[in-house]
Formats: C-alpha cells, structure tokens, sequence
C-alpha cells in the first residue's frame, strides 16, 4: 500500500500550475463633433479578451504604471490639469492629483516613487511624489516637452523637445541641452515575463504613450479550446 503522506504529495505535484494573464491597459477619449465628453482607460485581459472600461475625464494624454503593477496613472491633456491615480486591483479612481495645464507624456521611476511629466504648453515638467500624490517640485525646460526616458542609473532624466534638455534628478535643475532638430523620445513597449513555478514575482509592466502591458499578480480561468 502507498502511505496516504506519499499519495497526497503525489496529488499536489500534479497539480498544474495556474495560468497567469497580460493585462494591457488602453487609453482613450471618446468623442463626437465637437464635442468630448468623457475618458476611459480599457482593461484588456489577453487570456480570456474580457475588458473593462474605467471612466475618466476626458483627453487622456498618457500612461504610467508603478513596478508593482497596483497603480496606474493617467494625464490629462488640454483643458485638464490633472493626473489620475487609479487602484489597478478594483478598477477604479483613488485619487486626483492636480498639476499645470496641458500635462501631456508621463514617466514613473524604477521604484515607483517619482512620476514624471511634461507639459508641452508651458514648458514645464511636474515632479510628483507618489507617495503622497503631491507636486514636489516644477522644473522650467526648453521648447515643448514631450517624451522623456532616463538613464540606466536613473541620474539623468532626457526631455525631448528642441534642444533635449538634460535634467539632473538629484537637483531637478537642467543641466545641459542638446541643440538637435525636433525630435522625441519615447520609451519603446517591450515586455519581460516574470517566471516563477507557481506564484510570480512582482509584475513587470512597461508603458508607451496611451497603452501599458501588465504581468497580471493573479491566476486567472484559462480559455476553453475553440
């Protein structure tokens, strides 16, 4: 007879891992005429194609989502000062944070703790603390600020626009220009999985513009065949 200790192991190792979802998180505006009434950001879950639209106000601009993969920020650009802080794990708006006019691209630190962003317009760049959802601090840059990445050590953040502006993230002053014709920088959409054999790391998330690509943190129903 195999010992009930032996028949039990037996019977948890055979359990197949669950399987675990790409969330992809879409931004939008919708509108008719003249006339824009309303922002959403759709929550697409590539496993089972279900989506979910959270509301917003309307002109969304851009994308941020925290390393964790819990939070999720969006700009709102024209007639919207303001950035939305949204719990990725109900679906919803915790928190407004309001900012210059016509906030426009958004970049989150590695570690989640500063939210960078542009404001074409007025040719600012808001420095938030995420932890408190607060503008901790303005810096003036050159000529229409757009996308924005940093370097590998996170010392230097680049600012397109015409020049580039070299900001230095200890003293959140300009440090140099680059004088190049327009241009911008984006940071392009890849995307690492996490692997682990039952329960993932944290999620690794990346972001472009209006769409972010999440490693979901929960096992979700796999799609029947056909």
């Amino acid at each position: 007879r195999i010992p009930f200790v032996l028949v039990l192991l037996m019977s948890i190792l055979a359990i197949p891992p669950p399987a675990f979802a790409d969330i992809v998180y879409v931004a939008k505006t919708q509108c008719s005429f003249f006339e824009c009434p309303a922002g959403y950001v759709d929550v697409v879950n590539t496993v089972s194609n279900e989506i979910n639209s959270i509301p917003l106000n309307p002109f969304v601009a851009s994308l941020a989502i925290t390393p964790d993969g819990k939070t999720l920020y969006v700009t709102h650009d024209i007639f919207f000062g303001e950035v939305s802080v949204i719990d990725t794990a109900t679906q919803s708006v915790m928190a407004i944070i309001s900012v210059e006019g016509n906030p426009s691209h958004a970049l989150l630190t590695s570690n989640g703790a500063t939210l960078y962003v542009t404001h074409p317009k007025d040719n600012l760049i808001s420095v938030i603390n995420t932890a408190t959802n607060t503008v901790a601090r303005i810096i003036a840059v050159n000529n229409f600020p757009l996308g924005m990445t940093l370097s590998p050590d996170e010392t230097l953040l680049y600012v397109a626009g015409s020049p580039i502006s070299v900001v230095n993230t200890s003293t959140m002053s300009v440090e140099k220009e680059i004088e190049i014709f327009f241009a911008e920088i984006t940071v392009p959409v890849h995307y690492r999985a996490m692997k682990h054999s039952f329960v993932p790391n944290y999620p690794s998330s990346s972001c472009s513009g209006m769409i972010c690509r999440l490693r979901a943190d929960r096992p979700v129903a796999k799609r029947s065949p056909g």
